[in-house]
């Protein structure tokens, strides 16, 4: 072979990212699923895989987001039983809703008439609370792998869990941060006191409800460790705040 039709297989055959060969009637590498690229890739090839990507995640998204809020567990046990193709990975969800939350939080968070405490409360919440919780969603997969352990999923498991629960609970808040604000335009405050209160509730169910559909415990053997889970992590989400909170007021007093 000479020496211009080495370079050809060289560039041509071969993939490059993993470099393995590939047949000419290969459109994607079989062993990383790299697209083949050919020399000169034109706008439409680069517009193609843009708006592949983008309804990819649109209606992955949407295919994420029903079972999240209605199916307590669901996408957790999807990911056990090996159905992931059709949902966002639970860390990219989870990321993704979280600074969604965020965002929306510092939007009503600008007011004059909240005061100085208030102003504290609000820098620390936006700059401080989604590194606490990035760090207290390990935890919480940690403490349910110690309390669920004989059900024989793994840390990684738990953790699919609880990225998925705080997804859940980002999202919802989501849904009661901008209903609260047209309630407060009404001067609804009962109404949103009253919601307020119904959410904590619906978050102890969905968090009830995906244990028993993960777990294979039943009755009180379900139920202490339900609870116990529950209290220690609250427990522990508000000493880690008030802590930061304590050294964040310091800081810049």
């Amino acid at each position: 072979m000479n020496d211009s039709n080495s370079e050809f297989v060289e560039k041509s055959a071969f993939c490059p990212q993993c470099e393995c060969l590939l047949k000419p009637s290969f459109k994607y590498c079989p062993n990383c699923g790299q697209k083949k690229i050919g020399q000169k890739e034109s706008l439409k090839e680069l517009g193609s895989s843009f708006l592949g990507d983008y309804f990819t995640f649109d209606s992955k998204l949407m295919a994420s987001l029903r079972p999240l809020i209605g199916k307590p567990g669901f996408l957790t046990q999807a990911y056990i039983d090996g159905k992931r193709s059709l949902y966002i990975s639970p860390l990219r969800l989870y990321i993704f809703i979280s600074i969604v939350f965020f965002l929306v939080l510092n939007l009503g968070s600008h007011s004059s008439n909240i005061g100085e405490s208030g102003r504290k409360w609000d820098a620390f919440f936006n700059n401080y609370m989604p590194k606490i919780f990035f760090l207290l969603v390990p935890f919480f997969a940690l403490l349910s792998s110690i309390l669920f352990r004989k059900d024989g999923h793994g840390i990684v498991i738990q953790l699919v869990g609880a990225l998925h629960y705080h997804a859940f609970i980002f999202l919802t808040l989501i849904g009661y941060l901008l209903l609260s604000k047209l309630l407060a335009w009404m001067g609804a405050y009962t109404i949103n006191s009253v919601l307020l209160g119904l959410l904590g509730v619906w978050f102890l169910v969905y968090l009830f409800r995906a244990c028993r559909r993960l777990s294979a415990f039943r009755g009180w053997a379900l139920v202490w460790r339900y609870i116990l889970l529950w209290i220690i992590y609250i427990g522990v989400v508000l000493a880690v705040t008030l802590l930061v909170f304590a050294a964040f007021t310091m800081s810049i007093s």
